[in-house]
């Protein structure tokens, strides 16, 4: 009815505020304490983090409310978790592309001079017929994921792909000379 829509806005615009903190590195000082530091040191996603810690709130609510409020604040926890990570984490996410093609180098050129990303080359041998390949694997956020997909799909449509989400990365970043 009527209640679950205004609670579903009113969860809406408390998860698009709370991704705004977050991004900031800042916190309401709610529940949302509790995801940092989960986040921090459990690696857990915010929106993961914020979902639990909601849950275990929302079923600490069976001893005191109905079902029925008790299933829409679980709902809610639910919904808020993944509008975090989908305000927090596509808008930050890396992705982790693997490609097997003919045309290595002109790939290799186009992931250092067009996207000026890093690249790992590892030899590879194909199960079926033994062929030696080699494999490019970049790390790209959501803008050099569309322009390294679109150039491989005009250069080498028939590239093999396997593209991972990456949840966290650590490394020290090259001097610029």
């Amino acid at each position: 009815g009527s209640q679950e829509l205004d609670v579903l806005c009113y969860i809406l615009v408390v998860s698009v505020g709370l991704s705004i903190l977050f991004n900031r590195n800042a916190s309401s000082g709610g529940l949302d304490i509790v995801a940092k530091i989960m986040n921090k040191y459990l690696h857990m996603e915010l929106g993961k983090a914020m979902s639990l810690s909601g849950m275990c709130v929302a079923l600490s609510a069976a001893l005191v409310y109905d079902k029925k409020t008790v299933v829409l604040s679980i709902l809610g926890t639910y919904f808020n978790g993944i509008v975090l990570d989908h305000f927090i984490f596509d808008h930050d996410m890396k992705r982790r592309v693997c490609i097997i093609t003919e045309k290595e180098e002109e790939l290799r050129r186009f992931i250092i001079e067009d996207l000026h990303s890093g690249a790992t080359i590892y030899e590879s041998i194909g199960a079926y017929n033994m062929q030696k390949r080699n494999e490019i694997i970049a790390i790209v956020d959501k803008a050099e994921y569309q322009k390294l997909m679109n150039y491989i799909s005009r250069e080498d449509p028939h590239a093999f792909i396997t593209v991972y989400t990456v949840s966290d990365i650590r490394y020290q970043p090259k001097r610029q000379q």
